[in-house]
């Protein structure tokens, strides 16, 4: 039996999710996902550092996955601003930073580059087993775009040869 190896995905954007997976003998699950709203001023962009440092201090991923940043987006200069507190924790704790395309992450997890965000969350929902959270554990579509870049550094960086449901805690 070989050591767990942890991985961090992030969503960055004005809200950012963040999930951390454990993988251990071809085998993952997800520990914990956190979503940190508004990330549009120094107040939630050090809000987010503290969430990923604290995501960072307390796993020792091998790694941290995040899509990257596309032009066309609406909201890409907060997007910027949340990638670089992101890429910044992950660079005091010498954490190799994984960045992916959008069509790699869909392509990887859901099958098809041309997935859409409703294909994303269908799929994270069935292979984590979390379909119907607890009132305030939702399980939001920043998180399930957390995981997404998690499962595909997992995926793509060979810590998991396929990605099957994860392992019951």
């Amino acid at each position: 039996m070989s050591d767990p190896v942890y991985i961090v995905g992030v969503d960055p954007g004005v809200t950012t999710g963040i999930c951390v997976i454990e993988i251990w003998d071809g085998k993952w699950r997800l520990l914990k996902r956190m979503t940190v709203d508004d990330v549009r001023d120094g107040g939630g962009l050090c809000a987010l550092a503290t969430s990923v440092t604290w995501s960072l201090l307390n796993y020792v991923p091998a790694a941290m996955a995040m899509e990257q940043m596309m032009a066309y987006k609406t909201s890409a200069q907060e997007k910027a601003e949340a990638q670089g507190v992101i890429r910044l924790a992950a660079y005091q704790r010498q954490i190799p930073m994984h960045t992916y395309a959008p069509t790699m992450i869909r392509t990887l997890v859901v099958g098809s580059g041309c997935a859409k965000a409703s294909d994303i969350a269908k799929v994270t929902r069935e292979l984590t087993g979390i379909t119907h959270a607890k009132k305030g554990e939702a399980f939001d579509k920043h998180q399930q775009d957390a995981l997404a870049a998690a499962l595909c550094c997992a995926l793509k960086e060979g810590y998991l040869n396929i990605l099957e449901p994860q392992e019951a805690p």
